[in-house]
This record gives C-alpha cells, structure tokens and sequence, in this order.
C-alpha cells in the first residue's frame, strides 16, 4: 500500500493508506477519506464522471466541453467553516462548480458554516437533507433549480429568500424544517410545488417585495391570523404546500381572504393546498410514513425537471402583505 503524504486525515490529522481508487483509509484513527481518481497523466483533461478532491469535498465532472462540476460527496470528518470555491482544478485543467448532486452533504453533520459560490445553477433532490444549517446560509445568487427534498428535515435555518433567476420551488424540498421562520418570495417564482413547506412548524412570515402596494391598507386586516404574502407573477401554489404550518390566511390583492377552509380560492392556488397528507396521493420517494428520514435512508427520487424548463405565463393574482 501507498502512504499519501500530500493529504492528511480529517479526524486526526495523520497520514492517510490506499484501500480502493477512492477510498483512503487512516494510518492512526483507521478511518476512511475521499481521494483523488483522475490518471496521473499531465495531459489529460478529464471525462464525464472523473472526480477530484479537494479539502476534503469531491467534485465530479459534468462537462468536459464546459469545464464543469457538480459537488458530488464531502467527507463525514469535515468539520468548521467551508466555503465551496467558484472553481476546482483538475489535473492543472480549471472547472466549475455549477451544481450539488443528490445526498452530496447528506452525512457531513460537523461544519458550522457553509458558503456556495453563485456559480452554482442546480441543488439536487436531497442534497442537504437532514443537514445541520447556520443561521445564515444564503443560496447561490445563480440558482435556477432545487430538487425534490433537497432541504427536507434540514435544521438550523431560519430565513430562506427565493429570488432570480429561480423560478420554482421544489416539491417538498423544505419539508419538516423545524427551524425554519421566515421566507421571501422574488418575482421570478412561478410554481410552489406540492409539499414544499410541509410541516414547517414555525413558518410565519411569507412575504414579497411589495413597494408602494396602492391596494394594501396596513390596519385594514388586523386581528388576523397569521398570513402569507405572495407576488402577482406567482402560476401555482401546489398540493399541500403550506400544510402544518402557522399560516392560516392569504391575502389576495382584490382584498379576497383565503383560509383554511378554501374559500374563495384563486384559480392558481391548488384546490388542495391546505389538505392532504404525505402518504396520500404524493408523487414522489416512496414512503409510508410522513417522516421523510425513511426517505432518504432508502431514497428512490429521480431529480426533477429543470425549473427553466416551465412555460412562464402571466401571474392572475397579486398577494397583500399584514
């Protein structure tokens, strides 16, 4: 076996021994790490599914044409503050980091902060699921799409902003997040698809950019239940969106109040959107239970449709904020 020297185990910071192609195993503590795979060739550029390592994170190639990668597993030793760079080098070949793949930080449980650069266009179904968030995160300033359950069952987060040039929201893509209070809608969101704040317990603030809204009055719904506030370029709010949540009522900008029972429900608002069950008719993981931790240990999602790739359409409705 080979002693790497150029790489240092995570957990304790001894010399790392060869045990496969990817996998290194500790000389001291014996636990494994992720290396590098790619030929120790000074001229190869790389292909489709080549992966590097660096500090710890793997990065797989997407595209050779484009000089892209997606961040496709970290190391459960990682621990502290990361920043995922805007670029990685392969084999003295320059990439970028456009995506996180399916479950890529899943099991990284120690890092306290976390930073993506804008680069990144696509967060992957589970991606950070049951992933233990600063206060702080911020999506990437490019993000154009997030999969199915990318966030679910996520702690730690507290504010979430949707802005350009997302356009959807993913089914169920922040389920369960406990933490969660507060989030705010861009104007380029078109689909809140089924499930995607389910069960966010302390979810009470939805909110847009409204400005100098002339139809909104602030005392004008006072005494009201906990509301939600969404812009008129919004097409669809799906299934079950916003079930055990907080939110009880939605304004509606011809003053229209939309609760719980249904009432007066817009035509872009799912007829179901306070009812409905994870069990119950969902697409999605296979499950029998609400608790998508089953999911993941034995996930079965494929990612979803690219979020530009929807027909954008007139918004019907504008939302006014309490």
């Amino acid at each position: 076996m080979i002693e790497l020297k150029d790489m240092s185990c995570p957990y304790c910071g001894a010399a790392l021994i060869g045990i496969t192609e990817k996998i290194w195993r500790c000389n001291s503590c014996g636990r494994d790490t992720l290396v590098n795979t790619y030929p120790s060739r000074p001229d190869y550029e790389g292909s489709i599914g080549d992966t590097v390592v660096e500090n710890y994170i793997r990065y797989t190639i997407t595209s050779v044409a484009a000089r892209e990668v997606a961040v496709s597993e970290c190391d459960p030793g990682l621990s502290g503050d990361i920043t995922v760079p805007t670029y990685v080098t392969f084999n003295k070949h320059v990439y970028t980091v456009v995506a996180v793949q399916k479950g890529a930080f899943r099991d990284c449980r120690r890092i306290t902060n976390l930073i993506l650069p804008g680069t990144i266009k696509s967060i992957d179904a589970l991606a950070f699921s049951g992933f233990a968030f600063p206060e702080s995160f911020t999506l990437p300033a490019g993000l154009e799409h997030i999969g199915s359950y990318s966030f679910a069952n996520s702690t730690g987060l507290k504010r979430v902003e949707f802005k350009s040039p997302l356009s959807a929201i993913g089914e169920g893509s922040f389920n369960e997040c406990l933490d969660l209070e507060s989030i705010y809608i861009g104007d380029s969101i078109r689909t809140i698809e089924p499930f995607a704040f389910y069960r966010c317990s302390r979810l009470k603030t939805v909110d847009y950019d409204r400005g100098n809204d002339p139809d909104f009055s602030s005392d004008k719904f006072l005494g009201e239940s906990i509301t939600a506030a969404l812009p008129d370029t919004l097409e669809n709010v799906g299934k079950a969106a916003f079930v055990k949540t907080p939110i009880m009522v939605f304004y509606v900008s011809n003053n229209t109040l939309v609760d719980k029972t249904g009432s007066s429900l817009p035509g872009f608002l799912s007829k179901e959107l306070f009812k409905g069950d994870l069990n119950e008719n969902k697409p999605g993981p296979d499950s029998t239970n609400s608790d998508v931790k089953s999911q993941i240990a034995n996930e079965s999602v494929e990612k979803s449709e690219d979020a530009s790739q929807q027909p954008k359409k007139k918004g019907l409705f504008g939302f006014l904020k309490r």
